[in-house]
């Protein structure tokens, strides 16, 4: 009997030391992302342009801000037609 104990005591001991011990995870967030509390979300993107100097524009959109702006000039008139599109249908679903 005893031997069983001690084979278990083994296992339970070699799992135990086996398992990973989870590290805690570390973010790192600028002081952009951190004043998104008190101003909101509006402001990011005039934010992001002023940082575009360190690379956070490019870092935070994948592109740079002349790529940025040719891609909202040509999505433009489609992003307005949507907006309007969604505006008249929550206004109908009101009354």
């Amino acid at each position: 009997m005893s031997l069983q104990i001690a084979a278990a005591a083994y296992i339970y001991i070699h799992l135990a030391l086996k398992k990973k011990s989870k590290r805690r995870r570390r973010w790192w967030t600028t002081h952009l992302y951190t004043g998104r509390e008190k101003s909101g979300g509006n402001t990011l993107l005039q934010d992001l342009r002023t940082q575009e100097i360190n690379g956070q524009f490019q870092n935070f959109m994948r592109m740079t801000s002349t790529d940025f702006d040719l891609l909202i000039n040509s999505l433009h008139l489609k992003l307005l037609k949507a907006k309007q599109f969604l505006e008249n249908r929550f206004l109908y679903k009101k009354d």
